[in-house]
């Protein structure tokens, strides 16, 4: 690695580098009152390190677990090494979190290695690389956190099966009194995620009466809004709709509003930001087009709704017509912001605002955190009748669709408004 000017650096240029991203976080992060991280201790800590490092790769290393400090999957690195840590979720293949039989996996991601090699929800962590997971994760903690929460150790066991980039994993898993060994290589991964996010939105009818949207990772490209459009136009008919938001992950807002914008027939607010200096403001969807969607609606989601996928969520389920079905969302909280370090050319990226998504009430907005937000109908994928079903959470969806659809008919009958 060289600076702009192709010099090779020295270690004067990794410490300038390490104090900007240390000084930026402490006037810039926006969720230190939520944090048991000593960030004063972390510097003190890395610090020595980098004076250590000696070259960039050892150095982005060192950074990389700097921002592990602050336990949040939306603050990273823009650059990687061939082994880098992989992102979370956005990169990852498996969820899980600790319960009292040990670290059960939650769900497992559709289409990728985990999957495809026959790790199911319900299987019981035993250990990654022939290292325990309890282990591991205990290893992944953050050094400068003195109260360990249960939020942590879920938080770092996920960083753990996530794995390295160009690292294969071995897990071993524990299922009806069996342990079962798998080999996931690295390779797959990454070619597995190009395939997935070829096609931006897959349209389908469900049944003569359902319409069905996918999105897969794409709110974060304008275009999306005019295949959504075309998507809407197709299923004009359909007297409800899925939209698949379980592989949306992060965006903007401006592909946030376009989308939601065609299922709303007035101004609504959606969104209230709040910056660390205490500055805050609300955002409204304005209708978009002359012929919006206006029939009932059920969106999918779980833990690889990520970021800007979350907000649309929780956003559009503030209607009596919405409901969320699936797993707990990601939780990836905040507006991001983008920096870059002076020496290294480094780039990282940091939440720089907190965002709670919800709707004004009362003359007042009703608003809660990411983290906070539970689908309106929870499913467990490791409860026995989910075993064995194709595709549970849909199966879910479908259902509480039709009940809406039925339930719209009979409050448009009677004039009562729908439950919520």
């Amino acid at each position: 690695m060289t600076d702009s000017r192709s010099r090779v650096l020295t270690t004067a240029d990794f410490l300038e580098d390490f104090d900007y991203l240390w000084r930026t976080f402490a006037a810039e992060y926006a969720y230190f009152d939520e944090k048991d991280t000593d960030w004063a201790k972390v510097r003190q800590h890395y610090r020595r390190k980098v004076e250590a490092a000696g070259e960039s790769g050892a150095f982005i290393s060192i950074l990389e677990r700097t921002l592990e400090e602050l336990y949040d999957n939306h603050v990273h690195l823009t650059y990687n090494t061939p082994t880098s840590p992989r992102t979370v979720p956005s990169r990852s293949d498996l969820h899980a979190e600790w319960r009292q039989e040990g670290a059960t996996v939650l769900a497992v991601r559709a289409g990728f290695q985990a999957a495809l090699s026959g790790v199911k929800p319900g299987d019981v962590m035993l250990s990654i690389n022939n290292v325990p997971i309890a282990e591991a994760t205990q290893m992944r903690l953050p050094i400068s956190n003195t109260t360990p929460t249960t939020e942590l150790h879920n938080w770092a066991l996920n960083k753990v099966l996530a794995g390295n980039r160009g690292v294969s994993r071995t897990i071993e898993v524990s299922r009806s009194e069996q342990n079962l060994s798998f080999k996931l290589e690295a390779g797959r991964f990454d070619r597995q995620y190009a395939m997935q996010h070829n096609c931006r939105l897959e349209t389908r009818w469900l049944s003569p009466d359902l319409g069905y949207i996918s999105f897969n990772d794409s709110l974060g490209d304008d275009s999306t809004i005019f295949l959504f459009d075309a998507a809407l136009e197709e299923l004009r008919a359909a007297k409800g709709l899925v939209l698949d938001l379980r592989r949306a992950g992060g965006g903007n807002t401006g592909v946030l509003e376009g989308i939601a914008g065609r299922l709303v027939a007035s101004r609504v607010a959606y969104q209230r930001t709040v910056r660390p200096a205490g500055e805050a403001f609300i955002s409204y969807l304005e209708p978009r087009g002359n012929n919006p969607y206006l029939q009932p609606i059920v969106l999918l989601v779980g833990p690889w709704t990520g970021s800007t996928g979350e907000g649309l969520a929780i956003s559009l389920s503030v209607m009596d017509r919405v409901r969320t079905v699936g797993l707990k969302l990601a939780g990836l909280e905040g507006g991001v912001f983008h920096r870059r370090m002076p020496r290294t050319g480094v780039g990282f990226q940091l939440t720089g605002e907190k965002i709670y998504n919800g709707t004004i009430k009362n003359s007042s907005f009703c608003s809660i955190s990411r983290q906070a937000y539970q689908p309106d109908e929870l499913v467990d994928l490791t409860s026995r009748v989910a075993q064995g079903r194709k595709d549970y959470v849909l199966e879910i969806g479908v259902t509480v669709l039709n009940d809406l659809i039925k339930g719209s008919s009979a409050s448009r009958l009677s004039g009562a408004p729908l439950r919520r």
